[in-house]
Order: structure tokens, then sequence, then C-alpha cells
């Protein structure tokens, strides 16, 4: 707000989470039959604040006044209550032994220790990017294994087509070098297609990937997207080379006469 807007919020107006839009040809808009103003929307976080309108308390207090007389269960805001208190320990303190004492000194407060607040998403995302991680260097070493078997089929099949090559006037290294551009070629077009594919099946289903792992989930930026889409096309082609490399060097240096004859 102080980049902003360079004051607070007034009476009546608010700031949203990046998915709070004001509809089309509204002025603004309406809760509890209280109108309010949409002053900014927040960055992107991947969690509920991305659909949640923050306001002061007199907007909140004038929200629950008008609610008595539109709304079925109207809002109720006691104007000497509050939700929540954020407490700050001395450096060195047992932040457990203050909220014991927090505990055993009130009446219907329940402490949250910080570390417990956030240790639950800690570990999950820990656990997952740890086993995605595991699963994807697996699959890495598999496709890698596969992808040479597959173009030592293909060069075993093309012998003679290569030895008719070297019989015209190709080199060995013409022919060493055209086997690794196609790999490169196959290799670019297969990333290319199959990133954007998951890309798209991930965009379209990102707020049912984060329902189901029951943690944030955000979707990158264009320009991280990009970097990350450029990575995985060059480490595809990368892999997909070292793969063909065996099969170009066995076709490359094959016997000619040997060749026509198979």
């Amino acid at each position: 707000m102080e980049k902003n807007l360079g004051r607070g919020l007034n009476k009546g107006e608010v700031i949203g989470g990046t998915y709070v839009f004001v509809p089309d040809g509204d002025k603004g808009i309406k809760l509890y039959g209280y109108n309010t103003t949409l002053k900014g929307n927040l960055e992107a976080t991947g969690t509920g604040i991305d659909q949640t309108m923050f306001m002061t308390m007199d907007t909140a207090q004038a929200m629950a006044k008008s609610s008595v007389t539109t709304a079925v269960q109207p809002l109720d805001i006691p104007a000497d209550s509050i939700s929540a208190v954020m407490v700050k320990v001395k450096p060195g303190a047992d932040a457990h032994k203050v909220a014991l004492q927090i505990l055993l000194d009130t009446t219907g407060m329940y402490p949250i220790e910080s570390p417990n607040l956030f240790g639950t998403f800690r570990s999950q995302m820990s656990g997952l990017l740890w086993g995605f991680f595991a699963l994807t260097v697996i699959i890495w070493i598999l496709a890698a294994l596969m992808m040479g078997v597959n173009f030592s089929m293909a060069a075993n099949e093309r012998r003679r087509e290569m030895a008719v090559l070297r019989a015209v006037g190709a080199t060995p290294g013409f022919v060493f070098r055209l086997v690794l551009i196609e790999a490169g070629i196959l290799a670019a077009a297969g990333a290319v297609v199959g990133i954007s594919i998951a890309a798209f099946l991930i965009y379209m289903f990102k707020d049912l990937i984060a329902t189901s792992l029951k943690m944030p989930f955000l979707f990158p930026s264009f320009s991280t997207f990009m970097g990350v889409f450029g990575i995985g096309v060059a480490v595809a082609i990368i892999t997909v080379t070292i793969s063909a490399l065996v099969p170009a060097i066995r076709v490359s240096g094959q016997e000619l006469a040997i060749s026509m004859r198979e």
C-alpha cells in the first residue's frame, strides 16, 4: 500500500488477493449488503490469500451493521474482540514454555508455535520434492537407456543407407554428424511438444493439484517458465545425443564392403 496507494485504507476500501476482481459493469464489491471499493490486488501466492479480501476494522464493523438488515445470517463482529495475536518472544527464550504459559493463564486462547505452524507444510514439501527428484532421476536413466537401444536398432537397420552415402563420397565424420543431428532434432521436437502439453495440463488442473496435495501451488511466471522450458529442451537434446553417440560411432566406422553385402 505504501508503494501503490501511498496511504492506508479508508473506510469502505479493501485490498484483494490475485483472484479477487470487480465484475464488469459493477462499481464495487458488495458484501453483506455493504459496498466496498477494491483498491488493488496482491501478487499471487498459491494459497488461500489469493481469494481473500483485507480491510480495516472500521470497514468490518460497518459491514456487520449493514448485514443486520440485508443478510439472512448477520455478520457478528464484537467491537471489543480480536481473532489472533502475534507474540514475539525474546531471543533465546523457550517458545514452548511461552505457549504453555499462555494456555494456562488465559481462557479461550489456543497458542500455535510458529515452527508447528509451518512445520507440517515444510515436511510435506520436502518429502514431495525428494520423491519427485528420485523419480525424475530413475525415469531419466531408463529413458536414456531405452533411447540408446532404439538408436542402436535404427542404426543397424540403416547400415545399407549409410553405406550408400559412404559410397558416393560421404566421410565417416559426415555420417557421424548426420546421426547426431537427427537425434538432436528428434529430441528438440519431442521436448517442445512434451513440455508444452505437460505445462498446459498442469496449468488447467493447478487448483485440483493444490487441493489433492493439500499445500500451496503457484504456477511460475512466464519468464521463469520459459527458463525452465529452455533447460528442459537442452537436457533432452544432451541426453538423446549422448544416447545416440555409440550407435553413431559404430555406423560411421563400419566397413563399407561388409555393410553393402549385408
